[in-house]
């Protein structure tokens, strides 16, 4: 006889056997497709300032021009979003669980077009901080496109679905940041035709709105075609995971709050946490490292080539994860992986100040220190790996699939908030580092190691 479950029950029951032995559901491809243009854009929205914010950071009076100073704004400029992420994520993925998930999408697909458009156009460092803060307040769209792609998979395909979700969240990545550096001071990189004051006084507002413009793409795919996956009038959903094994029914309530706090769910987020946490650290340190000059402590590169890096990463790393993820998974399971991911991210902090002495002796652009950054990316290639892993322990501890809203907005929530302090901390004692000559400006790696 089969126990009722309950708020404590996980939304999938992990048998290796039963999982094995069964064949794969067919994934919902159009339903699917959708979400993927949302991830897609949504990445080319995001990322698209990563090559130049160091850029747009110095630009700003706050910094008079000081590169030792740059550190301390731009990481701030990355911790007030996900600080405001931090206090409404939560809110956004409980109220997807209640009045669906496609108004809470459409709402985040408009605030972070917003966001975009407006980011461009401040010359002070405050109204930038307010503009970028605003798809973070307004948008909840990682946590409840996650719950959307739980209610749309099982045990027996969620791994492939999220491989393709890595795949184009990374290729918009890469994308975002190509256009960023590609399309900063049109009226200097593209004079013949950009000749108005307007490009010169307001220098990287051509990738903001080239950026919010892509949004309307997945804005209008979500609006006319996206089927909503959870309306509590209906008793079943599309997708029917008591046929799979999976031990929650559609009938379910979401949960309570306090019922989210339990071990599976409290494990797998803290877990989370780790990973963000290094993720974070880096890519707010990385930027700058190849932002400021070499004997600063730096590769002193301009933003255009900045963009090609991280692009070329993104490029690589995406389809690494499609074609790797879900064999390396069933090989060796969602736990060695996610541990492997998280070692191999210790490499990556030590290789950035042999890559700078290196750059000190024999150049920024030489032979060895480009074999050194593409050996630094393999190591963060593997350690992405660490995010598909997680997600399945996040989704399978989920109450019921009612909960999976709450459950991956809980999750987001607490990420936001490693996201706010992490790159704030790095990104200071990185300026301190430098400007104080602490261990010859190294000490930052020294802290992270």
């Amino acid at each position: 006889m089969h126990s009722k479950p309950n708020e404590r029950t996980p939304l999938v029951v992990h048998n290796p056997e039963s999982t094995a032995t069964r064949r794969p559901t067919p994934l919902p491809k159009g339903q699917l497709a959708i979400i993927l243009l949302c991830q897609f854009c949504e990445a080319i929205a995001i990322e698209s300032p990563t090559p130049y914010v160091p850029q747009f950071v110095r630009d700003l009076p706050i910094t008079r021009g000081d590169p030792r100073k740059v550190g301390y704004y731009s990481g701030l400029l990355g911790t007030v979003p996900c600080l405001a992420q931090a206090f409404s994520v939560m809110q956004w993925g409980r109220l997807s669980d209640h009045v669906g998930r496609k108004p809470i999408i459409l709402t985040g697909l408009l605030a972070t077009m917003t966001s975009t458009m407006l980011f461009g156009l401040q010359h002070k460092f405050s109204t930038a901080l307010l503009c970028w803060s605003i798809g973070g307040l307004l948008s909840g769209n990682n946590s409840v496109e996650r719950s959307v792609i739980g209610e749309l998979t099982d045990s027996t395909n969620r791994s492939r679905a999220i491989s393709l979700v890595y795949l184009g969240y990374s290729i918009g990545s890469a994308i975002g940041n190509l256009l960023g550096g590609t399309l900063v001071r049109p009226s200097i990189r593209f004079h013949e035709h950009f000749v108005s004051d307007f490009w010169g006084e307001h220098p990287y507002f051509l990738p903001g709105m080239v950026c919010s413009l892509v949004l309307l793409l997945p804005f209008c795919a979500v609006a006319l075609k996206f089927k909503e996956t959870n309306r509590r009038s209906l008793t079943t959903t599309s997708y029917d995971y008591t046929h799979t094994g999976d031990s929650c029914t559609a009938s379910e309530d979401p949960v309570a709050f306090r019922n989210l706090l339990v071990y599976p769910v409290l494990f797998s987020i803290s877990n989370y946490v780790i990973a963000v946490s290094l993720d974070a650290c880096f890519w707010a340190l990385f930027p700058l490292f190849l932002t400021i000059p070499v004997n600063v402590g730096g590769l002193g590169l301009e933003p255009s080539k900045i963009s090609y890096i991280i692009a070329s990463y993104q490029l690589a790393n995406a389809f690494c994860q499609y074609f790797c993820f879900v064999p390396v998974t069933q090989r060796f399971g969602d736990k060695a992986v996610f541990i492997s991911a998280i070692a191999a991210s210790v490499p990556s902090f030590i290789l950035l100040p042999v890559i700078n002495t290196v750059a000190r002796h024999m150049g920024a652009t030489s032979s060895w220190v480009c074999i050194l950054v593409g050996v630094l990316l393999l190591c963060r290639t593997i350690f992405v790996m660490s995010y598909g892993s997680i997600y399945m322990y996040i989704t399978a501890s989920a109450p019921n699939e009612k909960s999976l809203g709450g459950t991956h907005g809980m999750a987001q929530t607490a990420v936001s908030v490693a996201r706010a302090i992490c790159p704030a901390i790095t990104s200071a004692l990185f300026s301190c580092s430098i400007e104080k000559n602490v261990l010859g400006g190294y000490a930052i790696y020294v802290v992270l190691r």
